[in-house]
């Protein structure tokens, strides 16, 4: 078969990555919106497909290989009775869409493990870890995860799912310590309306409400677009009223 492209193919090519770049472009600029507008890295993951095919002309078999694990993670389960219409893509029960799915990101980081879409597969492998109570796993591979791609758009998120894992874990004050040296710091590894918001959140958990409520005034007074502004608008006027039984 020939190996040439014909113009339509090359047109299609084009386009194709035209679209990848905007996309891209998109998330980049509005990070913000979009990491903290979210609560699980799965949520992220039409963001992901694009970023990583866009980086996957250079990988292509990685970002394919990538590509194909994650059309598993989000395929369809065929109940009894109904129409196929997936074009054979579907599982009879989560248990066996899960497990493809798994053997699929397994595959891509054992054949590929230096490449970016090994470490994206890492990041849906962790929340699977999760799922199966297995937290330290998770916990190293968000963590190496974040070491490595501190700054591309996934890399807040899963500093996100790290922090909740703490406090699923009873290291509530480590996340309130953590959270208030983010703010100090020049070079904020989270949106800053996004850090605000789990300190206030971490300080409710604490039992610590007055703590709390100068976080939720920031978000309100500085950041009024923020997706957290209405629920930090409403907690600060329950905490400010002294009924922290409401703000829940």
């Amino acid at each position: 078969m020939s190996q040439r492209l014909t113009r339509k193919e090359i047109k299609q090519k084009d386009q194709f990555m035209t679209s990848m770049e905007s996309t891209v472009s998109y998330g980049r600029s509005h990070m913000k919106t979009i990491l903290t507008a979210v609560g699980l890295v799965v949520a992220a993951i039409l963001l992901t497909v694009a970023v990583v095919r866009f980086l996957g002309h250079q990988k292509q078999k990685a970002s394919l290989a990538l590509a194909e694990a994650m059309e598993v993670y989000e395929a369809p389960i065929l109940e009894a009775g109904s129409v196929d219409d997936s074009g054979g893509l579907n599982f009879p029960d989560e248990a066996a869409r899960r497990s493809r799915a798994k053997e699929l990101f397994e595959a891509v980081r054992s054949k590929y493990g230096s490449s970016d879409a090994a470490d994206v597969a890492g990041i849906f492998l962790a929340k699977m870890a999760t799922e199966d109570g297995d937290l330290e796993t998770a916990r190293a591979e968000w963590a190496a995860y974040a070491e490595n791609h501190s700054d591309d758009v996934l890399s807040a998120q899963v500093r996100l799912n790290l922090l909740a894992l703490e406090r699923k874990d009873g290291n509530s004050e480590k996340v309130v310590e953590d959270l208030r040296g983010m703010l100090d710091s020049d070079r904020k590894p989270l949106p800053e309306d996004a850090i605000l918001y789990e300190l206030a959140t971490t300080l409710e958990d604490l039992q610590r409400p007055q703590e709390a409520l100068p976080y939720y005034q920031r978000i309100v007074d500085e950041f009024p677009r923020s997706p957290y502004s209405l629920t930090a608008q409403q907690k600060a006027s329950s905490l400010a009223e002294g009924n922290p039984a409401s703000a829940g």
